[in-house]
């Protein structure tokens, strides 16, 4: 029995060993996969977005949709003619429009040995009832774009360095800096302190106010030179806890060629703007802003959306007997948002414009005087939902004491209600 024991325990070491030895020769279980490679959260320079895959950039992507329902009432009255061909443009413009947008912003942020380096850049798609004043605009491009680096700024239909204020219409308001979108480049140095100052070279092209002739009864419209030297604008501002204040300056030329109904023409224009907004509590903002203008109409002309389709001209320059006069104008723009809660802000705003042609002497004079009071209310029932009600009373007149060649003076006025409903949804 002994025998047999050693045997049979000596085959099942020698099976336990072999088993053994062929395990070991088994391939072994895979290792865990290692963890997948997600997208890679950034915060740089204020844009939170994600790190583009391969580089140091953070990326941001917004944007959203709207509707808006655009409602118009304006009347003309002309003393010459008993308001027969104004009263028939107003009648035959559209008062009732809707329009959408859907929009696609692009933030990005560097960080570099020389600061953040920024930019954005935003595309629209718009479809629209064209006859309405006010409205997105249709079709689908640019809407505006702009990178900033250590204190150099690119600006594509970014509007201007001259731009400042607040602005709370439905239109651009007659004292509201504005003289449109126009490529620009700026150098602005921050000094600490919530100061800065800024200077700029921009696309003169995108200032000009239209060349039509003025009544088109001297032979003809302006026509513009090329342009030949950029306009130039400059900016100092102060950014704080209670507000913000700022004044601005540009410097405009507007050169005629002889083409043009009274020959070749040429004037330095000039511009000059100032703008305030106080923080009165976590609840209450002021903001006023206002301009003067010289040689420079598209300042004023910004204001005139609510008067679409009425025979108004504006212009840097309209001829005159032996020459041409240059408009002047002054706007001032006011208002007050209050924040009724977090969902809820109203604000009444008001504008008020003056743009005067004259020659020297005073052969003949055009003066067109507007005002705007209304009131924006804004509701968000969620963060990406947000439904605006601007109600707008506006009024125009418009007179010329001697006309040519007629010799017949005429004092033209419009004016009526604008409300727009506007319903976004962002993201």
């Amino acid at each position: 029995m002994t025998l047999i024991k050693s045997i049979l325990l000596g085959s099942a070491a020698g099976l336990v060993a072999v088993a053994g030895a062929q395990a070991a020769d088994l391939p072994t279980k895979k290792a865990a996969p290692t963890a997948a490679q997600y997208v890679a959260i950034c915060n740089v320079a204020g844009v939170t977005g994600f790190t583009i895959p391969g580089s140091d950039t953070c990326l941001k992507i917004s944007g959203g949709v709207g509707v808006e329902f655009i409602d118009m009432s304006r009347k003309t009255i002309d003393a010459n003619t008993g308001g027969a061909f104004q009263t028939a443009i107003a009648n035959n413009a559209n008062r009732f429009g809707m329009d959408g947008r859907a929009w696609l912003t692009l933030d990005t942020a560097t960080n570099t040995a020389w600061g953040p380096a920024t930019s954005e850049a935003q595309f629209n798609f718009s479809a629209d009832n064209a006859g309405m004043p006010t409205n997105y605009g249709n079709g689908a491009g640019l809407d505006h774009a702009w990178f900033k680096w250590a204190g150099i700024e690119g600006h594509v239909a970014d509007g201007s360095l001259f731009n400042i204020g607040s602005n709370h219409q439905p239109t651009d308001g007659f004292g509201s800096p504005d003289i449109g979108g126009a490529a620009y480049l700026a150098y602005v140095a921050s000094f600490g302190g919530g100061f800065s100052a800024g200077v700029s070279v921009e696309d003169p092209i995108g200032h000009r106010a239209n060349g039509i002739d003025f009544l088109n009864n001297l032979g003809g419209p302006n026509i513009y030179n090329g342009s030949k030297y950029p306009d130039v604008a400059a900016r100092l501002m102060v950014s704080q806890g209670w507000g913000s204040a700022a004044l601005s300056g540009i410097i405009h030329q507007t050169s005629l060629n002889a083409a043009s109904p009274n020959g070749a023409y040429s004037k330095l224009g000039y511009g000059i703007a100032g703008a305030v907004k106080i923080n009165a509590g976590s609840m209450v903002t002021f903001d006023l802003s206002g301009n003067y203008t010289n040689g420079l109409a598209k300042v004023f002309s910004q204001g005139l959306a609510p008067f679409g389709g009425a025979d108004y001209i504006i212009t840097d320059a309209i001829p005159v007997p032996g020459g041409y006069a240059s408009p002047k104008a002054w706007g001032i723009n006011a208002g007050v948002s209050f924040t009724a809660s977090p969902q809820i802000t109203v604000t009444p705003y008001a504008s008020y414009g003056r743009l005067t042609y004259s020659a020297d002497p005073v052969i003949v004079s055009q003066t067109l005087k507007a005002w705007n009071v209304g009131v924006d209310t804004t509701w968000m029932p969620v963060s990406s939902i947000a439904v605006d009600l601007n109600v707008l009373y506006t009024s125009l007149t418009e007179s010329v004491p001697t006309s040519v060649p007629a010799g017949t003076a005429w004092n033209t006025k419009s004016d009526g209600f604008l409300g727009r409903l506007q319903i976004k949804r962002t993201f």
